[in-house]
């Protein structure tokens, strides 16, 4: 922090200095890694940003204009002009393009696109016919292509002018319909005689994924197959394009801060770059939600008034039941939220997921059962029927409530919702009432 602080005041430093010399302070900005000038570009105040963004090189105004936050990009997409970022897409990764362009406006949209040298604008229209969280949104077209017939020799010519590949260590092999018959390794190649036959050293056997293919399972194929780059093909097996790796564990990254902030109930950005307005849309209706849990909660107390009314010492550990219970669901479902995203979790393995989760929360209930009993014994010598009640009541709940923290996530993500959003305040909220009507109903039968 302390870092990226002093970065942050050495680059308003240097604007002062230069004032608005674009030609020196470009100058002088080349010293800073665009990478590291990304992480500290939205503490800058708007007028030294806007200065520093212009002097910029264009390769490093489009590094760090993929790289900065969200927020940014959108405040420099929206004041640059069609031109302006047409320059930026020339020297961008198609990939990275394409998906710039995407948040643009329709028709400033369609003046970038004009802008643009033919090859590239084809290159960017071609990605943007695909939905950007899947295979053919992430893939790139720069790869290298070995066509089928070919030797070595002619593969290592034909490979020398494909100067722009992102993967560097794979050449993919199709036939001449586009189809992918395979990949050689770079090294493979190199090592090879000039006159062998590309068929005899490629590799047949090769992973690959559809077009329309989600995201996260492209980044869940590249992880359990330890994949530096993907092939993309059409339906009838044509090469597209490659996924690679650096756009994998964006993937990852993003995909696993999304289901944070969705388990709390929130947007899935981070919530501090996002308008007080937006941030209300996302979080209030949980926060509805929790308060007609509230109110049901407040019906139970009023049920079981009678209890609560002759056995006072019974609302002293109302939290406690109702505490431990959410915990426990979370840490369950917050298992489950994660073993689905990285597809650790299927449907075959269902009941053996849900009983190893029964039989930890009978386990934790149990220990903390028996634990809460013998506390609340020290605190109230008179009444052995009540901590025998609490203990119960604890039991019950948290084995309840780890069987529900088990479910739930799945059974949002067999209905095609996000399971990550039952995972927060959702499930909590039912264990909330669960573990209540639960307290309660057993010390109501053991003390009254």
């Amino acid at each position: 922090m302390v870092e990226e602080e002093d970065l942050a005041a050495r680059i308003t430093r240097l604007v002062e200095e230069v004032g608005r010399d674009k030609a020196l302070l470009s100058q002088r900005l080349k010293d800073i890694n665009p990478l590291d000038l990304a992480q500290v570009f939205q503490d800058l105040d708007d007028d030294i940003r806007d200065i520093v963004f212009e002097a910029l090189e264009p390769a490093a105004a489009a590094l760090l204009l993929d790289e900065t936050d969200p927020a940014t990009r959108e405040r420099i997409i929206q004041e640059s002009t069609p031109e302006e970022l047409s320059q930026l897409v020339e020297v961008m990764p198609p990939d990275e393009g394409a998906d710039l362009v995407d948040l643009l406006p329709e028709q400033k949209e369609k003046a970038v696109l004009e802008a643009l040298e033919p090859p590239k604008a084809t290159e960017i229209q071609e990605l943007l016919e695909y939905d950007p969280e899947t295979a053919g949104g992430l893939m790139t077209s720069k790869f290298a292509v070995l066509k089928q017939d070919m030797t070595v020799g002619q593969a290592i010519e034909s490979t020398q002018g494909q100067v722009e590949a992102e993967d560097i260590y794979h050449l993919y092999v199709v036939d001449d319909a586009g189809v992918l018959k395979g990949l050689v390794p770079i090294r493979r190649l190199i090592s090879a005689r000039r006159d062998t036959p590309l068929s005899d050293i490629m590799q047949t056997e090769v992973i690959s994924v559809l077009t329309n293919v989600d995201q996260e399972e492209v980044a869940r194929m590249a992880d359990m197959y330890n994949l530096a780059a993907i092939p993309v093909v059409d339906d009838l097996g044509r090469l597209q394009g490659i996924v690679t790796l650096d756009d994998v564990i964006d993937v990852i990254r993003e995909e696993a801060s999304e289901d944070v902030y969705r388990m709390a109930g929130t947007s899935a950005q981070h919530p501090t770059l996002e308008s007080p307005g937006r941030r209300l849309v996302f979080r209030l209706p949980w926060l509805l939600i929790l308060v007609v849990a509230g109110l049901i909660n407040s019906i139970i107390l009023r049920h079981f008034g009678h209890t609560l009314e002759t056995i006072t010492a019974v609302t002293f550990f109302i939290p406690v039941i109702i505490a431990m219970a959410g915990n426990v669901s979370l840490q369950s479902s917050s298992i489950m939220v994660r073993g689905l995203a990285t597809g650790e979790v299927i449907y075959g393995r269902f009941f053996k997921i849900l009983l190893g989760e029964l039989s930890t929360g009978l386990l934790i209930g149990l220990a903390c059962g028996t634990f809460i009993a013998f506390g609340s014994l020290l605190l109230h010598v008179e009444s052995a029927k009540l901590s025998l009640a609490v203990g119960i009541a604890l039991f019950f709940s948290i084995s309840v409530a780890a069987v529900m923290g088990t479910v739930m996530p799945l059974m949002f993500h067999r209905l095609g919702a996000d399971p990550a959003v039952a995972s927060g305040p959702f499930v909590t909220t039912l264990n909330d009432i669960c573990g209540l009507v639960i307290y309660l109903s057993v010390a109501t039968a053991l003390l009254t």
